[in-house]
């Protein structure tokens, strides 16, 4: 069993330094496009590579995010940032995009690729589909309980990351239409204007009332950390690529004491970590969707889901300064969150100067009146201001070394029990390294290939490094590992002088061609037949009605899969699929990745992908394909010449969402109203419970033109005769979905 590592976030330079010092074993980060966090700081090109220099000298690894979803036009965008990385040598790409994912694995072959949780893998089905795209480790959806995740982490094929404290976001990863609808910022392209902090009216019970009805509790696992341990997951991962470098610090440490802790010393290092991780202006701590009952309390409706400590109000705003009433002392330095108390995310700014009756001061006194120079353009509405930061000066890292990578060379290694064969086709005319062995049969553990790999890995030099290494070894052999780095010294002595003098580098263009060569086909057959989801039977159970409207199938029903199931409930929805293929149903509407490993046993199915299943971009709907796939629905956030772009693309016929009520947000948290709601600008929403899943509606049926060449899908199952005058929404449709 691997050492469980502990991952951390980094916004920047300064917070991964302030990670690696304390304790963490990696972290993850991100350029200012293609990445989950698009709204933060992020690193530029030159402050990656000294990241990426400084990892390597430290032992440490890096991974880079690449976790949004991808347009049509953006894809050789991001091949070409991705080939500007890989120089680097990141430890891993973490991707969103099922087309991203594709496209690593055939223009940078090699390059370790892990699963985000934005990909929704949720249980053991979507981790074997997970494998067969070439997927190195998954990061699990935050909403699956410690009860489905040991089996998970038993029996997955791929290492498991699991996030362990940080913001929660209160929907399924990457199904969350939300801050999409509300005005352009999709929340799976990295822009989220989080609605889910806001204040909204509805009922709970019989009562009227408002609360922050979405908005989550802040995870927190310090007490779980010995489970996690012991079940063997790879790594444990922090939120928090927004917060700043004092954040941090302070929870790497508490839960590198935690997962450092012996059995004997828990509840003793348990209240130390504690104490260190008070001090990291969260929100309330909660275990987020770790148990039953979790699931119920994670939302607290009563509460402003803001992060921070309460430290004042602001009282007046005057032309050039702010007037605010601290209630605890804070310090030049100390960086400050000022509230609206709709719950509408407020300006976020460091303290430069104070004053106290016109005298400067470089600390606030309990109960006065300070004044707060305030040059910006936009002046905050009279709010509570929280704490969000110390002032503590931390290692910017700008003087660090760039990164300059080592030359590889690619390896074949051949051994038998008599000899080790190696040789490198970049060397000069062929030559073959040899060394004479007399190896045992291993009666236990034979080397593998992995190990032998590993070891010639090690080259020692600063200029050369191993590139793609071929082994092959005859039979079960037992080779002494001080054997073995002895043959290894000698053979990277051997192979350095010819390197120098013959050295042939490899195309580093080589990633454009394959790019181009491997470009999917257009679609050129018929689009097929249209369908209408009937509203009578949309939610009894997972199987529906879907009327064509024109084609030669007639009337045929068709199954919807859920697009969330519990590792326990998988027995139940295989039997429904049974039967429904025994009934001579042969239509499967997909809606999430794992339901294409359930339905890859059955033959003869016709399997269309539908929302909330991503599809955005061309080479998305290739690796779909792959595994099953005949039709897909363009993603419902697309604007229209985006949408256009993809349908032409696509190598599968599109079908196109063309009206209905799409779900915003789905969670398995208990929401507290049900019914309408509004929010503070009186826009209306529905929540409803489905099958243990908590949805929300809009109040407006959203509706898109049809398209040449394309089959529709009419969603009737949350409109009604009522709805046929009133106004539609278009999502993103005349306007540009960042």
């Amino acid at each position: 069993m691997k050492k469980t590592e502990l991952l951390a976030p980094a916004g920047n330079l300064a917070s991964a330094l302030a990670a690696y010092e304390s304790g963490a074993d990696a972290v993850y980060a991100g350029l200012g496009r293609f990445n989950a966090r698009e709204m933060g700081e992020n690193f530029d090109y030159d402050d990656m590579s000294r990241l990426s220099a400084h990892a390597k000298k430290l032992g440490k690894r890096f991974y880079i995010t690449l976790n949004t979803l991808i347009k049509e036009k953006e894809l050789a965008q991001v091949a070409e940032s991705a080939a500007e990385l890989a120089v680097l040598e990141p430890d891993a790409f973490i991707v969103q995009d099922s087309g991203v994912a594709r496209m690593l694995r055939t223009c940078f072959p090699g390059q370790e690729i892990h699963g985000s949780t934005q990909m929704g893998i949720h249980n053991l089905p979507g981790i074997e589909l997970a494998q067969k795209m070439g997927l190195n480790r998954i990061i699990l959806e935050r909403q699956v309980t410690l009860e489905e995740l040991e089996p998970i982490v038993k029996n997955s094929p791929l290492e498991i990351e699991v996030f362990i404290h940080g913001a929660l976001c209160c929907s399924l990863s990457g199904s969350c239409l939300f801050s999409s609808y509300m005005g352009g910022w999709s929340g799976n392209r990295g822009r989220c204007k989080q609605p889910c902090r806001r204040r909204y009216h509805g009922t709970i019970g019989d009562k009227k009332t408002s609360g922050f009805f979405f908005s989550t509790q802040d995870l927190y696992s310090l007490d779980l950390i010995p489970r996690y341990r012991d079940m063997g997951i790879a790594s444990l991962k922090i939120e928090g690529r927004l917060r700043k470098p004092d954040y941090v610090k302070k929870t790497v440490q508490a839960y590198r004491m935690m997962l450092d802790t012996p059995v004997e010393k828990t509840g003793e290092n348990l209240k130390k970590a504690k104490a260190i991780l008070a001090g990291s202006y969260g929100r309330k701590w909660s275990h987020g969707f770790s148990t039953e009952e979790d699931l119920k309390t994670v939302v607290a409706h009563k509460s402003m889901g803001v992060s921070g400590l309460l430290v004042g109000e602001v009282n007046r705003v005057d032309n050039g300064s702010i007037k605010v009433r601290f209630s605890r002392t804070v310090r030049l330095g100390d960086r400050l969150r000022i509230q609206n108390r709709s719950g509408d995310e407020g300006p976020a700014f460091t303290i430069t100067k104070m004053f106290i009756n016109g005298k400067y001061v470089k600390q606030s006194e309990k109960g006065r009146d300070v004044s707060l120079p305030w040059d910006r353009e936009e002046a905050p509405s009279c709010g509570i201001v929280y704490r969000i930061g110390e002032s503590t000066t931390y290692n910017t890292g700008d003087k660090l070394p760039l990164f300059i990578p080592r030359k590889k060379a690619d390896l074949n290694i051949s051994l038998t029990a008599d000899a080790l064969i190696a040789s490198s086709p970049q060397s000069e005319g062929g030559k073959e390294f040899k060394a004479e062995l007399n190896l045992d049969r291993a009666e236990k553990r034979p080397l593998s290939a992995e190990q032998l790999e590993e070891a010639f890995r090690a080259s020692r030099s600063e200029i050369w490094q191993a590139g793609d290494i071929s082994v092959k070894i005859e039979g079960d052999l037992f080779f002494p590992a001080g054997q073995l780095k002895q043959v290894r010294r000698d053979f990277w002595e051997w192979l350095t002088p010819l390197l120098e003098t013959s050295y042939q580098p490899k195309d580093k263009n080589a990633w454009k061609s394959l790019l181009e060569s491997n470009q999917p086909a257009p679609y050129k057959g018929k689009a097929g037949d249209d369908r209408i989801l009937s509203p009578t039977s949309a939610l009894k159970g997972t199987t529906v009605e879907v009327k064509p409207i024109n084609g030669t199938y007639g009337k045929r029903n068709e199954l919807i899969l859920p697009d969330f199931c519990s590792q326990k409930d998988l027995p139940r929805l295989q039997k429904a699929i049974d039967n429904a293929v025994k009934k001579g149903v042969k239509r499967f509407r997909v809606t999430s990745l794992y339901q294409l490993e359930l339905l890859a046993g059955y033959k003869g199915l016709e399997l269309t992908g539908s929302y909330p299943l991503p599809v955005m971009n061309s080479w998305a709907v290739a690796e779909l394909a792959e595994y099953g796939l005949d039709r897909v629905q363009g993603w419902i956030e697309l604007e229209e010449k985006s949408l256009k772009q993809f349908v032409k693309a696509s190598p599968l016929a599109v079908e196109i969402y063309r009206s209905g009520r799409p779900a915003l947000l789905s969670t398995r948290a208990t929401i507290p109203a049900l019914g309408e709601i509004n929010d503070s600008r009186g826009k209306a929403f529905t929540v409803a419970k489905e099958d243990k899943i908590f949805r929300v509606y809009g109040g407006d049926v959203t509706a898109f033109p049809g398209q040449a060449g394309c089959s529709n899908f009419f969603d009737n199952s949350h409109t009604s005769a009522k709805d046929k005058d009133k106004e539609t929404d278009q999502m993103n449709w005349d306007r540009d979905l960042v």
